[in-house]
């Protein structure tokens, strides 16, 4: 080989790095943790890929960069929570103990017993907000899809029964569970933070007028 092939360097044709050997989604729960614990900032690549078990180059190929690695983390975590959160809501037959479902799984949730607790929405997102427009765009576009939703179960399953229903009542059952996601975050224990899910659920069924039960 010549002096002027080696200056050459590879291929533009040819691919970088090894091929993708793992699973995206398999690979998120772990850096949701990282991110978690760290903060969008502070979470490094090389912290994320030691996390997630995966070099560089597969990370960049798969993914793209940091940035969108965040948002595939945080919109694979949207759908688990709706998830979640749907099956508790369903438990209950009344206003306050479909309220008290959803709040005590906001408990289980955040506590995350072994691992970072908080909301990576509320926590890493909401942390880089004053100097990222675009995590604050995408962290405001979660808290009022969480609003809509959570109002749109009440309503359809309870009806319009007080003075606080819809988007108003979903934005104060979203409240409280980033609320519960910020004690969490501070060490709050989990008694505290279960005595706190009870009595926002009887507080809050009282303010929306729910006595009823569910709808057929």
């Amino acid at each position: 080989m010549s002096a002027t092939d080696e200056k050459k360097g590879p291929s533009p044709h040819k691919k970088r790095g090894r091929p993708r050997a793992f699973e995206p989604d398999a690979v998120l729960p772990q850096a949701m943790e990282t991110f978690l614990r760290y903060g969008y900032a502070g979470a490094s690549l090389e912290a994320l890929t030691t996390s997630m078990g995966v070099n560089k180059p597969s990370l960049y190929a798969t993914f793209g960069d940091k940035r969108a690695l965040f948002r595939r983390v945080i919109e694979a975590r949207v759908k688990e929570l709706g998830r979640r959160y749907r099956r508790a809501f369903d438990r209950g037959d009344s206003v306050e103990s479909s309220l008290r479902a959803v709040f005590e799984e906001a408990v289980a949730i955040n506590v995350n017993v072994g691992g970072a607790p908080g909301c990576i929405i509320g926590s890493a997102a909401a942390g880089e907000a004053v100097v990222d427009e675009d995590l604050a765009r995408f962290a405001r576009e979660y808290f009022a899809l969480c609003d809509r939703e959570l109002g749109a179960w009440f309503d359809k399953a309870y009806g319009a029964c007080g003075p606080i229903h819809g988007a108003s009542l979903g934005r104060l059952v979203s409240g409280v569970i980033h609320d519960i996601a910020i004690r969490a975050r501070i060490g709050e224990p989990k008694a505290k933070l279960r005595e706190y899910a009870r009595d926002a659920a009887l507080a809050l069924s009282r303010a929306a007028g729910g006595v009823g039960s569910k709808r057929s």
